[in-house]
């Protein structure tokens, strides 16, 4: 099963999971829950084809729907024992707004508004629909801080371009660790968009590690080597971006981790509200 978890076919799910939920300790779970219930030997396999790629999400969406159809249906007598897959099929959070799983299937992963919006079981119209309530996130976003780690000057002058049309505000563009500390003491981020392999063989995951030690921000990273980041251990990012990119897969990363970073806020203080009452 740990071979499967990382062949070709099942990365995208990897980063859709990842992203979706913005855990990776969740998403690797999932992606074992998927595994069990994979219907055919293509997926089984891990053959790295678009329909292989489409029936890996087809599964998730299958395993996830019978959980949600199936959950305190009183079917089971007693408390599932702690520290097994019934266990943890118990803890079935919502999936964020269709839009939003449109938006991160479409633009993120890269499906077609058809392919889409079958997994979701909408027709192609309700996805366009959808897809552009989703893109929605993508604009008019608030001037949050962001540094751009990346040392390569045209594709930090590309994504430069892309975040500063989103509404967001880059702060700066440095190639190593080292200028990012200097830049983040002067100006604090909201959101880092990070290269893996850096100036002076620096990495991504280091000099994240490192400024995480002073404070908070969302991460997204952009790399030529997604495998170098998704190995499937807890302390890996949660939003990736594979070069090469299109601008609609960065706007849509920004926009969702935005909107789940709000989103998980909102929870965070109506159980502080509870408490306090």
């Amino acid at each position: 099963m740990r071979k499967w978890l990382n062949h070709q076919s099942v990365r995208p799910l990897r980063r859709f999971l990842r992203a979706l939920n913005v855990d990776t300790v969740w998403a690797e779970e999932w992606l074992r829950l998927t595994y069990a219930s994979a219907e055919t030997d293509e997926v089984l396999s891990g053959t790295a084809t678009a329909s292989a790629k489409f029936q890996v999400f087809k599964d998730f969406f299958r395993e996830w729907a019978f959980q949600n159809a199936t959950e305190g249906d009183g079917a089971t007598k007693g408390d599932p024992l702690p520290f097994t897959d019934d266990r943890l099929r118990t803890f079935v959070p919502n999936l964020p707004p269709v839009c939003e799983q449109m938006l991160l299937l479409c633009d993120f992963v890269g499906f077609t508004v058809e392919e889409g919006a079958k997994l979701l079981e909408l027709t192609p119209e309700q996805g366009t629909v959808e897809l552009e309530e989703g893109r929605k996130l993508t604009r008019n976003l608030p001037p949050l801080p962001v540094l751009i780690l990346e040392d390569h000057g045209l594709i930090a002058q590309d994504l430069s371009d892309i975040i500063g049309e989103t509404g967001l505000s880059v702060i700066g563009i440095v190639a190593n660790e080292a200028d990012a500390i200097k830049v983040c003491r002067r100006n604090w981020p909201e959101i880092i968009v990070s290269d893996q392999m850096l100036e002076g063989g620096d990495t991504g995951l280091q000099a994240i590690e490192k400024l995480r030690a002073d404070g908070e921000f969302a991460t997204i990273y952009v790399t030529a080597y997604p495998d170098e980041v998704l190995t499937g251990l807890d302390d890996e990012p949660a939003v990736i971006v594979a070069k090469p990119f299109k601008p609609e897969a960065i706007r849509a990363a920004l926009g969702y981790t935005i909107a789940a970073r709000d989103r998980l806020g909102s929870v965070i203080d109506a159980e502080a509200e509870r408490d306090i009452g």
